[in-house]
C-alpha cells in the first residue's frame, strides 16, 4: 500500500514538506470524536482530536470526515493498546458529498475527496426519482461524477421499465444495472474505480448498498440484511460511513442509509437538473414570475397546454423552496433581509386592519 493507492493528489504535493508526507493519513471509520486511520505505509491507527480542533471549529464540515486526508503528530499507544496519533489538520478538500441535517440544519460531511458517487437504488417498491434527483444534486455541488445504480435488478419482472425510467429523467448520467443475486454489474462498477480513484455508495436505508460492498471486496466485511417480504424494502445495518480498498484498485466508501436527504447547494444546480422549467422560466413576461397566475407566464400555459408534466413542475418547486430555506439559513444578511421583510408585512397587515 502507498499514497497513491489509497487515493492521494498531486494537489497536495506542493502543500508538504517531506516530513509532512510521512505524516498524512487518510481517515477510514470515525466513532464520534475518536477516528480510524491508514498511514501512508498501510499502518491502521486511531486518531484523536486536539482540543484545538474539538473546541476552535466553528462547524461540523471543520472537523475530519470519512475520505480525509489529515497531518497528525507522532504516534503514542493511547488506553485502547493501540497505537494512535493526534489529528493537527485536515487537508484542503478537492471534493465532498454532504447533506443538510434536518435535526440541527447545519452541513454534515458523508464523505470527502471522492470521485464518482454511486447513488443507489433498488427496483422494487422502493424505487423513487425524486429521491435519486437528490442524490444527484448533492453529487454535483460537491463536484464529484455522479453514476446510477439500479440494485436488486432480480426482484423486477422487467428490469428495463426501471432503467427507461432513470434514463428519461437523467439522461447525461450513466446507470448500471446490478443483481448481487446473479453476480451481474460489478464488474462495471470495478471499471470505474482504478488505481488511486475513490467511490462512495450512498442511497436510503436497505438499497444494497453493502451487499455491494462485499460482493467489490470478495468478502464479508459489512453486515447485510435480506428484504422484508411484506414491504420489500432492505433492512437497515450500516451505521456509519467506512472506507474500504479494492484488491484490483480503487478506493469505496459505504455510508449509512439516510431517511432524509436534506439539500446543500443553489437553485443553480437545481436548474440544470431540471432545465424544461427553468428553460421555459425564460420565456415569462416578468423576469421574477412566480409562476403562481401571473400573465404572459409560460410555464403555466406549459402546464394547460400538457407541455410541461405537473408532477416535474410540483417537484421542481419543493426542491426549490428546500434550496432557498438553506441558501437563507446559511447567509445571515439574507436571514436578516427576511425577517425585516416579514416585519414590515406584519406592520402593514396591522395599519390596515385600524384602518378598516
Amino acid at each position: 500500500m502507498d499514497r497513491i493507492s489509497l487515493g492521494w493528489s498531486e494537489t497536495w504535493d506542493g502543500l508538504l514538506d517531506e516530513r509532512a508526507h510521512k505524516q498524512a493519513v487518510r481517515i477510514i471509520a470515525q466513532h464520534k470524536n475518536l477516528y480510524q486511520a491508514f498511514t501512508t505505509e498501510g499502518q491502521l491507527i486511531n486518531c484523536h482530536l486536539s482540543g484545538k480542533m474539538l473546541h476552535g471549529c466553528s462547524g461540523q464540515n471543520e472537523l475530519p470526515a470519512v475520505g480525509d486526508w489529515c497531518l497528525v503528530g507522532d504516534s503514542f499507544t493511547d488506553a485502547s493498546n493501540t497505537c494512535a496519533a493526534i489529528v493537527q489538520t485536515v487537508l484542503p478538500r478537492y471534493s465532498k458529498i454532504s447533506r443538510r441535517r434536518v435535526d440541527l440544519g447545519d452541513e454534515q460531511i458523508l464523505a470527502a475527496n471522492i470521485d464518482f458517487v454511486f447513488v443507489v437504488t433498488s427496483a422494487n417498491r422502493d424505487f423513487n426519482i425524486n429521491r435519486v434527483r437528490r442524490y444527484l444534486l448533492l453529487a454535483d455541488r460537491g463536484q464529484c461524477q455522479p453514476i446510477i445504480v439500479l440494485s436488486k435488478s432480480d426482484l423486477a419482472e422487467d428490469e428495463s421499465q426501471f432503467v427507461a425510467l432513470i434514463t428519461e429523467a437523467f439522461p447525461n448520467v450513466p446507470t448500471i444495472s446490478t443483481s448481487a443475486v446473479n453476480d451481474t454489474g460489478f464488474h462495471a462498477i470495478k471499471r470505474c474505480l482504478t488505481s488511486g480513484l475513490t467511490g462512495v455508495f450512498v442511497g436510503s436505508s436497505g438499497v444494497g448498498k453493502s451487499t455491494m460492498i462485499n460482493k467489490l471486496l470478495d468478502a464479508d466485511v459489512q453486515n447485510t440484511g435480506g428484504v422484508r417480504l411484506n414491504d420489500e424494502r432492505g433492512r437497515h445495518t450500516t451505521s456509519g460511513a467506512s472506507l474500504f480498498l479494492i484488491e484490483s484498485g480503487g478506493v469505496i466508501i459505504d455510508t449509512a442509509g439516510l431517511r432524509e436527504v436534506g439539500l446543500v447547494g443553489d437553485t443553480n444546480q437545481l436548474d440544470e437538473s431540471m432545465p424544461t422549467v427553468s428553460e421555459l422560466a425564460q420565456l415569462c413576461r416578468f423576469s421574477d414570475c412566480s409562476h403562481n397566475g401571473e400573465p404572459g407566464c409560460a410555464v403555466q400555459a406549459a402546464l394547460s397546454s400538457g407541455g410541461l408534466d405537473a408532477a416535474e413542475f410540483d417537484t421542481y418547486n419543493k426542491l426549490a423552496r428546500e434550496l432557498a430555506y438553506t441558501e437563507r439559513k446559511n447567509d445571515r444578511r439574507l436571514a436578516a433581509l427576511e425577517r425585516k421583510k416579514w416585519k414590515q408585512v406584519a406592520m402593514n397587515n396591522r395599519r390596515d386592519t385600524r384602518r378598516k
